[in-house]
């Protein structure tokens, strides 16, 4: 990493070479939606393609770290922060293109809103996903799913910028999409998305779409932070099902709780701090291994710590 790293040179630098927002020693707290997380040594909201591709040859030519941090829905920032570039694409990457079936969207775009605006012009295909929070960029990271439908069903390409600043687009059969699993090359940033949806009725999915949110409040804690399910779903098996016969309900680390709703849920109710959650999503997978020999995947991505399992 560039020995001036963060220092003063080096953010002057950087005022004089971008165009939009840039921010030192910003907290990421409320950049989560767990709400704790240090914070990162610079962050960023570029304008557009090209002030992004200005931040990435600067970043790679000393190599520094970068992050794309989307709505934080799916994150647990350590309480020492990031040390590095954080980047924020909702306020220059959000651009949304409707042409008949296909579709093309920022990697900034909110899904929640993405999908209303599916619905309010009859396509259909995603409608499934509503509830769950965050961006195109990071539901493609991630393949978001939900009652059987993934993102990656109406994929057609993924145009992607490399360390250089280069422009490349991504077939989806060039894509090793899974359970969770999407576009997760370090060195490159999802730009934007091009969907094949589907001709529906209006109403259909908006009726569809209703009853997947009413189903999401009855079933999940959605009234305190937290970051979706903690843990990907073992083959075969439910994790919110093996932690809750393992007697986790309620269990609580300083302000960290295991939800009682929910139990593949971890909730911030009285200010937790991320080491509160980390520790424990170590004790949820060390009781659920002890109590049926089952090691639990994390679905949250950790994102500035060191030396973790």
């Amino acid at each position: 990493m560039d020995p001036n790293w963060p220092k003063k040179p080096a953010f002057q630098d950087l005022r004089r070479l971008l165009r939009g927002r840039l921010v030192k020693d910003r907290s990421l707290k409320k950049y989560t939606t767990y709400r704790v997380g240090g914070p990162a040594d610079l962050y960023f909201e570029p304008l557009d393609r090209d002030d992004l591709a200005a931040l990435m040859r600067y970043v790679h030519e000393r190599e520094i770290p970068f992050f794309v941090i989307g709505k934080g829905a799916n994150l647990l920032v350590s309480d020492k922060g990031f040390r590095g570039v954080v980047v924020n694409l909702q306020k220059g990457l959000k651009e949304l293109n409707i042409r008949d079936l296909a579709v093309t969207a920022g990697s900034g775009a909110v899904l929640w809103d993405f999908l209303y605006e599916m619905q309010r012009n009859s396509l259909g295909g995603l409608e499934k996903l509503i509830g769950i929070p965050g961006t195109i960029g990071g539901a493609i990271y991630m393949n978001a799913g939900a009652f059987g439908s993934e993102i990656s069903d109406c994929l057609v390409s993924v145009d992607v910028m490399k360390h250089n600043g280069e422009v490349v687009t991504l077939n989806k059969e060039q894509i090793p999409f899974g359970y969770r699993k999407g576009f997760t090359e370090p060195d490159k940033i999802t730009l934007s998305i091009t969907l094949r949806m589907k001709a529906s009725d209006s109403a259909v999915l908006r009726s569809t779409m209703d009853e997947i949110w009413r189903r999401r409040k009855s079933t999940q804690p959605l009234s305190s932070p937290s970051a979706g399910s903690v843990f990907k779903r073992p083959p075969g098996k439910y994790a919110g099902v093996l932690i809750e016969q393992a007697g986790l309900k309620g269990t609580r680390v300083g302000g960290a709780v295991v939800s009682t709703k929910h139990a593949n849920f971890i909730l911030n109710k009285n200010h937790a701090t991320a080491q509160n959650i980390y520790d424990l999503i170590k004790m949820i997978r060390d009781r659920v291994h002890r109590r049926f020999g089952v090691t639990l995947e994390l679905e949250n991505q950790l994102v500035g710590w060191d030396n973790v399992e």
